[in-house]
Order: C-alpha cells, then sequence, then structure tokens
C-alpha cells in the first residue's frame, strides 16, 4: 500500500502520428502540440492526524503551471480548462468496493477549475520568463486547487458509527495519504492538448521523524552537454562550454547531463504494509528521481533515466542520468528546427508529485 510507485507522476497524455501501425513518432521528439510537464508550486502536504481539518484552505492549495510546447504554432495563445477530482469517499462507492470512478459533472467532489487568467496565454517569452523557447513556449498557469479542510477532516477523520468499508478506507487514508487529481485540458487553435496531475496529501510523522517537511519540487540546477562518453565508465566526457553546434554530416555525437540541485534529492518517511507480518511499517527513504528527455528535433536515447542503479547491475555500479541526443535528418531539422536551432527540455520529477524542468537550446548544422 505504499505509495513510492509513481503516485507523484504527472500522467502526461499526448496525441502522435504514425505512418503505419509500427512507425510511431519518438516520444522524446516535439512536432506538435504537447504538455511536457505540470508542476505545482506545493506538490505535497502535511496532515496533522489529531486535528485532519484544522489548516486552512490556503494551506491546503497549490497553484499549478504547466510546459506546454507547440513548433508547428509559434506566437499563438493557449487556452486552459481544468477540473478537480477529489478522490472523496462516498458511501456508495465504497460499500460496493469499487475504486474511483472517472470524474464528470454532477459527480460527487467534481469542481470546475478556473486558470489564473481567465485569458489564452501568449508564449512565455513575450511575458518576460526567462530560460525558455522563444515563441513556442508556454506556461499557463491554474489558480490554487486542493483539498478543503471539510475534505480533509472527511478523509483523515474515523468515523466510529461508519461500516466496515468506510472505515478501513479512512484508515488507509491516515496510513498511507491520499491525492487530489486535476484535469486539464490545452487549446492552441485547432490542436488539444490533455494532462494529469496529482497532488498528495501525506500523514504528518514529524512526532516520529524531526525535521519532516512536505514534499519540494526536485530543481535542476543547469544541463550540462559532453561531445563524447567513455567507452569504459560509461561517462560522458570532453564538456562544451558554450553551445554545442553538432553536424549531421560529421555525424558528431552529443550527450546531454542534468545536474541537480544541491537539495533535490530528499529522504522522507514511507509507510508500508508488511506482506509477511500484515503490519504498517514506517521507514525513511531517499527520493527517486526520473529524468525525461525532448527535443524539437531529434531523438534522445534513453528517453527516461532513473537516479538510481539498474536492477540487473552490480552493487555500487555507476548510476546514469544523461541520455545521447542522436541528430535529426537534414529534412526534419529544416522541418522542425528552422535555422538550425533545436530546443531540448529535461523534466525532472519524484515519486511524491514533485516535478520542475530546464530548458536549453543546441544549434544543429547539415
Amino acid at each position: 500500500m505504499g505509495m513510492r510507485c509513481g503516485l507523484a507522476l504527472a500522467m502526461l497524455t499526448a496525441a502522435v502520428g504514425s505512418a503505419g501501425c509500427f512507425n510511431l513518432d519518438n516520444i522524446t521528439t516535439v512536432k506538435d502540440l504537447r504538455v511536457l510537464s505540470v508542476s505545482a508550486d506545493r506538490p505535497g502536504f502535511l496532515v496533522d492526524l489529531d486535528n485532519p481539518g484544522s489548516a486552512t484552505a490556503a494551506e491546503l492549495s497549490a497553484t499549478l503551471t504547466a510546459l506546454v510546447v507547440d513548433p508547428q504554432a509559434p506566437g499563438g495563445l493557449v487556452a486552459l480548462s481544468a477540473h478537480g477530482c477529489p478522490d472523496l469517499l462516498d458511501a456508495i462507492t465504497a460499500a460496493t468496493g469499487q475504486g474511483t470512478k472517472l470524474w464528470a459533472p454532477g459527480v460527487m467532489g467534481y469542481v470546475e477549475i478556473a486558470p489564473a487568467d481567465p485569458s489564452p496565454t501568449p508564449p512565455a517569452s513575450s511575458l518576460g520568463i526567462t530560460g525558455v523557447a522563444q515563441d513556442i513556449e508556454y506556461q499557463p498557469a491554474l489558480t490554487p486547487f486542493g483539498f478543503t479542510p471539510e475534505e480533509v477532516g472527511l478523509l483523515f477523520t474515523p468515523m466510529p458509527s461508519a461500516s466496515p468499508t468506510v472505515a478501513q478506507a479512512i484508515k488507509y487514508n491516515r496510513d498511507f495519504g491520499v491525492d487530489a487529481i486535476v484535469t486539464l485540458t490545452f487549446t492552441l487553435g485547432t490542436e488539444t492538448a490533455g494532462a494529469i496531475k496529482r497532488i498528495v496529501y501525506w500523514p504528518d510523522l514529524s512526532a516520529q521523524y524531526p525535521g519532516e517537511v512536505p514534499n519540494q519540487n526536485p530543481k535542476i540546477d543547469r544541463i550540462e552537454f559532453y561531445r563524447k562518453r567513455d567507452d569504459i565508465t560509461g561517462d560522458p566526457t570532453d564538456i562544451w562550454n558554450d553551445t554545442p553546434t553538432v553536424s549531421i554530416g560529421a555525424q558528431d555525437k552529443l550527450y546531454l547531463l542534468p545536474v541537480p540541485a544541491a537539495d533535490a534529492i530528499e529522504t522522507y518517511p514511507l509507510r508500508s504494509r508488511n506482506t509477511q507480518t500484515m503490519q504498517i511499517e514506517t521507514k525513511e527513504v531517499q527520493e527517486l528521481l526520473v529524468f525525461d528527455y525532448f527535443a524539437t528535433a531529434g531523438t534522445f536515447s534513453p528517453a527516461e533515466r532513473r537516479d538510481e542503479v539498474p536492477v540487473f547491475a552490480s552493487p555500487g555500479a555507476r548510476i546514469h542520468i544523461d541520455s545521447q541526443y542522436n541528430l535529426p535528418s537534414a529534412a526534419d531539422l529544416a522541418k522542425l528546427a528552422p535555422g538550425g536551432v533545436v530546443d531540448v527540455w529535461v523534466v525532472v520529477h519524484d515519486e511524491r508529485a514533485g516535478e520542475s524542468w530546464a530548458h536549453s537550446t543546441i544549434n544543429v548544422t547539415p
């Protein structure tokens, strides 16, 4: 019942075109409207189990900001709509043993959420946001969303008169936490893309684990570029000290290495059920970070890296979080990267709903 298995990952959806059943576009190449990430300014909250409903609404909600990219529509306007899906427990669902259903208007807990600015969002560069892709990157924001104090009280307060099913569900919430869900839809012209973001509410265990704080977003300090990779260690070598310029004709190599901020990896108490004793156990674990790579032309391999030793590797093996950038064809370069400037993004997320990203550019020549 632990929440380490990816509860925090933003489940992003995107349309992908194909020329045939086995010729799908590479997921790392951004050709049209895509949602690459959704970040919450406060991705996690700690709930006082002695008084679950004591926090204010402001203390239990977060503002969401999306990373939306569309190379085919520079300078456009992105419209945002969203609805919240608090995983509220209702007696009928609990009594029938059914899980969470898809939420729709009229269903308990469904709530429409207005964007922070109801007007369509222009490119981030035009808003004075630095370090973004010129004219093709958008960062629409959503007004604060989260459980209300009343909902937190409902989800985390034992009810002596509740049915066994309801009582067990609340016990699970108190043991392992629960999440609020936001479904977002982005529209740019005739294109539409969507994403689902989770905000996590955890039991406050600071009495047993002093210093426990709500989850923070992991940050990428910078993206480094390398020309080579060591054949023995696999480490990238020969760093670029300026914007990389790589040639398709010369078949140049390029490796991207995201450098996490010093405090990106947190240690936190994780509760899980011991399958042998069936008892709830708590242990301190180190956060797992996952890195996803994207570019407006070319591809990355692998598309994802994890900040952990692979299960098949020997104990103490090196951890590699860099990815190789594979050059596009000359035709794709001309079509997707005018002037040879390729935008790249690295998105980092942890297992507790924390997420952020970093952007850079490279120059690709024929």
